[in-house]
């Protein structure tokens, strides 16, 4: 083992060494100039080694950036590369596309349009009942009218619906670059949502148009629910005028209604049986005009197989009508007025599916872009570091020793320059 002495004194010997180091001027015997390279070789070391710290740490840090082009992509290929490069972007050719090309529609409707209260032999037998109705409120009265026109609203939103989708899958989306898969079927789904709510407005602006004329031009209903004409011989002018006398009737509110003033008001139907004992039906309604009395009334009666028996009962219906299904799929619940479900054109689901391989084949990328960020590896490190070295340690030789030169030689005279700080006279005498 070495002895501490021994230890101490190659710790002595090393120090010495380090200390008499001398790259530039070992030979020489003028120990100015030895003293200048040992100053020399100290200053060119730790210029060397923080040189080589900073290159290596740059080295290691700074990433390489290299930027790849793919030449008409397929499907397949975008999807795999936009998992690995979410940031890559692709040009489209088509910057026109049409909807149809990724889009498709299988609108569901309300189920009461293909129900068994659309049937033509349930139309025909409540226009048999309605000629054996009584007063406004008689069930038997208004059913047959209300039924024939939800039967043609149906047809109607049907139709609109049908329309708007043609005309909308003819229209085009503009796009300049490719849209990622998610973000293509958030932004699709957004322009969907939109098309549906502007479809749904326009039917119900064409809904209030009608109810602006009818008021307007005090149109009479057919089934005498909002006037009666009354007709007596004038003996004095010998003629028969004709006097038109608007409905009147308690409202929900027992309040009375006067179809001259205001035509909203509505009141519940009754099925009235054979020992004249009144039944009120459920959501359904009578009113000075089929259409708002219509659209203030519910389906939940037909919802109901006990409602629907008492009709079936009370009128004998030969008829075995199925009543309506309560479905969890369904977005109108059962109380649900009639007339925001027209208003929503009995739409429970529009069932839009994208397609974004159509999207990508109408888009038509000829060229995707994505950016690869990789960091240098040790050998390129060590390479970088290497390549500069020599170019580093000549710099060096040549700088250093010839500035430690200069400021030695120079550095002598620069002592001698003293700065004296001037003296005050204190007899000075100052006048103003």
């Amino acid at each position: 083992m070495f002895s501490l002495n021994t230890i101490r004194d190659a710790l002595r010997t090393l120090y010495s060494k380090l200390c008499s180091l001398n790259f530039y001027t070992a030979t020489s015997t003028d120990d100015h100039e030895r003293q200048t390279g040992i100053i020399s070789t100290r200053i060119a070391i730790i210029l060397l080694t923080g040189s080589l710290l900073s290159l290596t740490l740059y080295s290691g840090l700074v990433s390489n950036s290299e930027i790849i082009t793919v030449t008409q992509p397929t499907v397949d290929q975008y999807k795999s590369f936009i998992k690995q490069h979410p940031d890559m972007t692709c040009t489209c050719t088509n910057i026109a596309i049409s909807y149809s090309s990724f889009i498709e529609f299988q609108p569901r409707y309300h189920q009461f349009c293909t129900s068994d209260f659309t049937l033509d032999v349930w139309l025909t037998f409540l226009s048999a009942l309605a000629n054996e109705a009584g007063g406004l409120n008689d069930w038997r009265r208004i059913s047959f009218a209300q039924f024939r026109l939800m039967v043609a609203l149906c047809d109607l939103a049907e139709t609109t619906t049908t329309d708007a989708i043609d005309s909308f899958l003819e229209t085009r989306l503009v796009v300049s670059q490719l849209s990622d898969e998610s973000l293509f079927l958030s932004q699709i789904q957004v322009i969907v949502e939109s098309f549906q709510a502007d479809t749904q407005t326009a039917f119900g602006r064409e809904i209030d148009v009608i109810d602006v004329l009818k008021q307007g031009n005090l149109l009479v209903s057919s089934l005498g629910t909002s006037n009666y004409f009354t007709a007596f011989y004038d003996y004095y002018y010998r003629d028969f005028p004709v006097y038109s006398t608007s409905e009147q009737f308690l409202d929900q509110n027992d309040a009375w209604e006067n179809c001259q003033v205001s035509s909203k008001g509505t009141n519940l139907v009754a099925a009235t049986d054979t020992q004249n004992i009144a039944h009120w039906i459920p959501g359904w309604r009578f009113g000075c005009y089929i259409d708002e009395a219509l659209f203030a009334s519910t389906l939940e009666c037909y919802y109901n197989i006990t409602c629907l028996s008492l009709l079936r009962n009370v009128y004998s219906l030969p008829l075995e009508v199925q009543v309506l299904k309560v479905t969890n799929d369904s977005r109108f619940a059962v109380d649900t007025t009639i007339g925001t479900i027209v208003r929503q054109l009995f739409i429970e689901d529009l069932a839009a599916t994208f397609n974004f391989t159509g999207y990508f084949m109408a888009c038509l990328p000829s060229q995707c872009i994505y950016t690869i960020v990789e960091r240098r590896s040790i050998i390129t490190v060590i390479t970088t570091v290497v390549g500069l070295l020599g170019g580093l340690t000549k710099a060096i030789d040549l700088v250093v020793p010839r500035a430690v030169r200069f400021i030695r030689r120079h550095g002598h005279k620069w002592k001698r320059i003293i700065k004296v700080k001037p003296k005050i006279n204190t007899n000075t005498t100052v006048t103003c």
